[in-house]
């Protein structure tokens, strides 16, 4: 036996290693094989699998700390790998601060996807001094953590002076209004970040209003994400007013906000003068102004009210004239004393009855008119679909809008009219989605009948309550006719 020779990493031939290598997962090569000796470093780095090897996505693959650090030491002098996926691995705070520690002076890796790993507002610092120093970093995915708005300074401090940055994700980190006011203090300097999304982050009309001044001196934002952040219809009226200065914003998304009628119309307004905005998404917002016909008869009750007691206080007062006067007149006519008060309390009960009969008249106009302009209004018109028309006519002013998310805004069948008589005469629009409302067989054929001679649009999603024998018949035909029209989605919600 004295003749076998020992088999060690130093000998073994290349050809024999790469065999080896190709039983190992990637995972274990960067984590493991790694860094074992200089020699197997070297192979690895010639290894083909791993030259090419320009994405590792490690997502929902629970990894270890130990593992976290492995990874982290490879990505050191890795020259390679230009996406790494960890998302839902729970990586925490500690598994942050390996990873970077390992991209500060990184230059290769360009995307960086860590949602939903736990990571808090000591993880969010970890980060934003990695940011600092990293001058390869494209886009950073931090959604569904827990950095909320002090973790949000950090990041804030460091998009003042960060280079490369372009694509930040901070979607559901409850960052509120503060954190939006960091954010926003940081957009004013930060001359590279294009795509921010800050949806779910409880930002209200206060965070809203801190972004859009913000804006108003930013020359690099194109699309901003805003979409479930309670920010009202004041919310959307600071965003409307940024849209008619802003040069390069171009993807709005501002659904699930409230934004009613009042913030609906400013946009509408926005959309008569604004030449940039291609990509407007209003879903979900209870774009009606019926909470207004609500208020109208409120205030009409409210007045009449009002009047009610400046008439019982009239009439308090001539009461106590006569009653005044009739004092007045007990000693000379004393003998009729007996009868007086039996008189006066006649004279009470049927002036209480007058009074009664004549506030029930004054009032009747006024509650008869608000009445009337509330009823009149549920039978000429559906609130949601007066707020589609006035969308619409806007849009007829407007060439450069291409893309509509109008979705679960109870648009029913004169709504899906006026949106067909848009895109009769609209050249601009390509995308429209309007899923998620009530539209009727009747409005699906006039947005059918629209669609036959409209040559822009190539999508539209689309779903209605009623569906007819005819109706697939109809959707065959146009898309036959409109070649243009690639994809229709429908769904029957019956």
């Amino acid at each position: 036996m004295s003749g076998t020779s020992k088999v060690s990493l130093s000998t073994l031939p290349v050809e024999v290693v790469y065999r080896i290598l190709d039983r190992l997962d990637i995972i274990t090569i960067l984590c493991t094989a790694r860094n074992v000796c200089q020699r197997l470093n070297k192979i690895i780095s010639s290894y083909e699998r791993y030259q090419v090897l320009t994405t590792v996505n490690l997502d929902n693959t629970p990894i270890s700390n130990s593992e976290t650090s492995l990874l982290a030491d490879a990505l050191k002098n890795n020259t390679a790998l230009k996406t790494l996926i960890l998302s839902m691995n729970e990586i925490g705070d500690e598994g942050v601060k390996h990873l970077a520690n390992a991209l500060r002076n990184n230059t290769a890796l360009t995307k960086l996807y860590l949602a939903s790993n736990k990571i808090g507002e000591v993880g969010a610092e970890y980060l934003a001094d990695m940011l600092q120093h990293n001058t390869g970093l494209v886009t950073l995915h931090l959604s569904c953590n827990q950095i909320k708005d002090n973790g949000i300074k950090h990041l804030a401090d460091a998009l003042r002076v960060n280079k490369t940055l372009m694509h930040l994700d901070l979607n559901g980190n409850k960052i509120g209004k503060h954190g939006a006011k960091s954010l926003a203090d940081a957009l004013q300097c930060n001359e590279k970040l294009t795509t921010l999304d800050l949806q779910k982050n409880y930002i209200g009309c206060e965070g809203a209003q801190h972004l859009a001044n913000a804006l108003l001196n930013n020359t690099t934002l194109v699309e901003l994400n805003i979409n479930n952040n309670h920010v009202g219809y004041h919310g959307a009226q600071y965003f409307a007013g940024v849209l008619l200065h802003s040069p390069t914003l171009r993807i709005l998304h501002i659904g699930n906000n409230e934004i009613r009628f009042d913030g609906l119309t400013a946009l509408a307004d926005m959309l008569r003068i604004n030449k940039t905005l291609h990509t407007l998404d209003i879903g979900g917002n209870q774009i009606s102004d019926k909470e207004r016909q609500y208020l109208d008869a409120e205030e009409a009750r409210r007045l009449d009210d009002e009047q009610a007691r400046r008439l019982n206080d009239e009439q308090a007062r001539r009461l106590e004239d006569e009653q005044a006067r009739y004092m007045g007149s007990v000693k000379t006519q004393y003998l009729i004393m007996p009868r007086a008060p039996r008189l006066y309390n006649a004279e009470a009960r049927y002036t209480a009855g007058e009074k009664t009969q004549y506030l029930i008249m004054a009032r009747a106009p006024h509650l008869d008119n608000a009445q009337a302009r509330y009823t009149a209004g549920e039978k000429t018109r559906d609130p949601n679909d007066e707020a589609v028309r006035y969308l619409a006519d806007a849009l007829q002013e407007n060439s450069t809008l291409t893309t509509l998310f109008i979705p679960n805004n109870h648009i029913g069948r004169v709504g899906a009219r006026h949106l067909a008589d848009l895109l009769k005469k609209n050249r601009a629009l390509r995308i429209l989605h309007l899923q998620g409302n009530i539209i009727s067989r009747e409005g699906v054929r006039d947005l059918i009948n629209a669609l036959k001679n409209n040559n822009t649009l190539i999508e539209l999603e689309l779903e209605f309550r009623e569906v007819t024998d005819k109706m697939p018949i109809d959707l065959d035909e146009l898309l036959e006719r409109n070649k243009r029209l690639a994809n229709i989605n429908t769904d029957n919600r019956e």
